[in-house]
């Protein structure tokens, strides 16, 4: 019966229902449809809810500044926006942190993972990380150690399978926010796939970062000890499918 209202009120009645269970509606009602009731869905949450959680499995390899622990270890995504046409979901980093630290180490059994409550899925291995950056230190002629301190230029990057982007940007200890204040960091772009094999997708267009975004570290971090460099998350993407399979609750 609910196919014979008016298509507002059917889009309001959908819409009422729980995020965990909004799978199941699309075995009812048209995918367009229920596309539509999940946009006006998600677009009625408060701003900057958060929905999900970049998180480093491993601090001694990829950390957030003053983190205790893994579970502490993340960046909150916030909707950015929805995506119909190519059936994109888009979130934005929170604005007080939304970036990692690349710490000088060599371990690699590190993941990054984006997490909902209980369910997680793997993006990457942080050493696929680490390894795009020149460790801090470097040896000299007398076996002591330097920094290095070089790194003027930021590296895109995209990490990315079928079904989820992250857009990110890695820059070194020297690009802090006091930094050339009026001078842009010149950049180059790579892409990391999000599994070994899988193939390059065709993106889909982002939306354009937010307003005050920034890929500068603030200055608190000079008082800390000196990373390779900053892991700097853009904005994240998933596919429709996936994003309601993260929310769907086991």
């Amino acid at each position: 019966m609910l196919h014979l209202l008016p298509f507002e009120i059917t889009l309001q009645v959908l819409s009422l229902v729980p995020l965990e269970s909004f799978s199941a509606v699309y075995q009812v009602f048209p995918r367009p449809v229920v596309d539509e009731a999940l946009r006006s869905k998600l677009h009625r949450y408060p701003t900057n809810s958060r929905f999900f959680k970049l998180v480093s499995t491993n601090l001694s390899e990829l950390s957030i500044p003053n983190s205790i622990n893994s579970i502490d270890a993340g960046i909150p995504l916030e909707l950015a926006t929805v995506d119909l046409k190519n059936r994109w979901v888009w979130f934005y980093p929170d604005l007080c942190q939304n970036y990692f630290r690349v710490e000088d180490c060599y371990v690699s059994h590190g993941k990054l993972i984006i997490q909902h409550r209980e369910k997680r899925r793997i993006i990457s291995s942080l050493w696929d990380i680490r390894k795009q950056l020149p460790p801090a230190r470097a040896g000299t002629f007398s076996g002591a150690s330097e920094f290095a301190s070089q790194i003027q230029q930021a590296k895109e990057i995209t990490i990315a399978d079928r079904d989820f982007i992250l857009d990110a940007c890695l820059v070194g200890p020297t690009n802090l926010e006091d930094t050339h204040p009026q001078s842009p960091i010149p950049t180059t772009s790579t892409v990391l796939p999000a599994n070994a094999g899988s193939t390059q997708p065709q993106y889909p267009p982002r939306p354009p970062l937010r307003p005050h975004h920034t890929r500068k570290v603030p200055r608190r971090e000079r008082s800390m000890r000196i990373p390779c460099g900053y892991f700097m998350v853009d904005r994240v993407g998933l596919g429709i499918q996936t994003f309601l399979e993260l929310c769907t609750e086991s």
